[in-house]
């Protein structure tokens, strides 16, 4: 367990804990065993509680994972008292880490973003949100490459690999976010003086994070339709050619149909076949062969098949 130390409050970040991490502080604030249940467990949608002495927020945020390529949820529990916050988490967010650290390491930054729990609270949302806003350029960056791509009937195979990719991570940041507006909603309910800010400070900081909120699911929705548009063009394109492919594989067994038949008739072991018994006759027949396939041809051309 980290803490930090400024004036009355106190930012206690727990990496990982266990139930043996939240007795003390448990203990010494109050804290609800239902809350402290909830940090143990992966919740599956974010929500506030108004305890009496403190907040208790639950949010999911998306975290990019390199190697896998994929967006998962990651789960950061909050305790926002007079006096007190308690960060948990699984140590996956960066954003949370280097914040901390940012913090202790100048006595400015305490100043600024300790001077109440409330601006604390507000701070570590805002940069939990804008943790959002590259992972969504990301997104964006592989919608231009695919959209370069997706013409190029040599990467077919790829092309449709990485939009199936693309779509179960943007299905995935939609499911982590969609319900944080009720976070944020029943947020603004709470007053002011229970974490130390005035009340326009809070009405300000309420309004920031619902235009965040706000400019990331647009921008989510915006790459929703657009990866579908791909994805719908992909299957056009992909339809195509497999149709030429089999017209073009129908056009040649009508070709060589009717030569086949014609091989087949002059091929039966019996009396009466013309040319026979003509030296020529294999060249008669062979002719012919190559005149019905001819004619076929030639017809298909004038029908630009």
């Amino acid at each position: 367990m980290r803490q930090i130390k400024h004036q009355n409050l106190t930012w206690y970040d727990l990496i990982k804990p266990g139930e043996e991490n939240f007795k003390s502080l448990a203990e010494k604030y109050n804290l609800d065993p239902f809350d402290i249940e909830d940090c143990l467990h992966i919740a599956q949608r974010p929500k506030l509680e108004n305890r009496k002495n403190y907040l208790f927020i639950i949010l999911r945020v998306p975290i990019y994972n390199r190697q896998t390529k994929t967006i998962k949820a990651s789960e950061v529990d909050l305790f926002a008292g007079r006096n007190f916050i308690i960060s948990v988490h699984q140590g996956n967010s960066r954003t949370l880490k280097r914040f901390f650290t940012e913090i202790k390491a100048a006595k400015d930054n305490r100043e600024k973003f300790l001077a109440s729990s409330g601006s604390l609270l507000y701070e570590l949302l805002f940069k939990l949100y804008h943790r959002c806003f590259p992972i969504l350029d990301h997104i964006a960056e592989d919608l231009d490459n695919i959209e370069d791509d997706i013409f190029n009937h040599t990467k077919q195979k790829q092309t449709l690999q990485k939009i199936s990719e693309l779509r179960r991570n943007i299905i995935n940041l939609r499911k982590i976010m969609r319900t944080h507006h009720i976070v944020v909603n029943n947020l603004n309910k709470i007053k002011a003086e229970k974490f130390g800010l005035t009340k326009y400070a809070k009405k300000r900081d309420n309004a920031r994070l619902k235009e965040d909120l706000a400019n990331i699911w647009d921008i989510v929705e915006s790459h929703q339709e657009t990866i579908e548009a791909l994805g719908n063009t992909s299957e056009v394109l992909i339809s195509y050619r497999l149709n030429r492919i089999i017209l073009l594989l129908t056009i040649v067994s009508i070709i060589f149909l009717p030569m086949s038949l014609v091989a087949n008739l002059f091929g039966i072991n019996t009396g009466g076949l013309p040319w026979t018994d003509n030296p020529l006759g294999f060249f008669y027949v062979s002719g012919m062969v190559l005149m019905v396939g001819a004619i076929l041809t030639t017809l298909f051309r004038l029908k630009k098949w």
